[in-house]
């Protein structure tokens, strides 16, 4: 199978909603009457800056492209360049993916939640294609 050429990611606002709604949740439970005021310190901090940092990869993720090869992938992002490959951990729950991604040069591996708003609908049958083709490949 020849892997296409890139795919784009655009910017997804369910990914938005999902990561406030995520953050907000919590938050507000917390901020309850019966709550202790020591856990409130304690987690109102680690709420936003948890808000912050899911915040800052759906940011980074916003103008990324994808390039598929034989052996991996590169991972184009707005401040990086990663030569790595997707890992048989990654998911395809219908509309959304969690792509398990680990890059060649670190090993460290991360995680990217990816919607379904974020790409057209021919980007997001290739990378589903694409995924299911490497995840196969890899446990050969």
């Amino acid at each position: 199978m020849k892997p296409p050429a890139t795919i784009p990611f655009a910017w997804s606002p369910l990914l938005c909603v999902a990561i406030g709604l995520a953050h907000i949740f919590p938050l507000a439970s917390v901020l309850a009457e019966s709550v202790p005021g020591w856990v409130r310190w304690a987690v109102v901090p680690l709420c936003l800056v948890s808000a912050m940092q899911s915040g800052f990869v759906a940011m980074r993720l916003r103008n990324a492209r994808l390039c598929p090869h034989s052996e991996g992938a590169k991972l184009i992002l707005p401040d990086a360049v990663l030569e790595g490959r997707m890992l048989p951990s990654s998911v395809d729950m219908g509309a959304l993916i969690v792509l398990h991604w680990q890059a060649d040069a670190g090993g460290k591996v991360r995680r990217y939640a990816l919607l379904r708003d974020a790409f057209t609908a021919e980007d997001w049958r290739t990378l589903k294609v694409w995924l299911r083709w490497s995840i196969m490949m890899s446990s050969a």
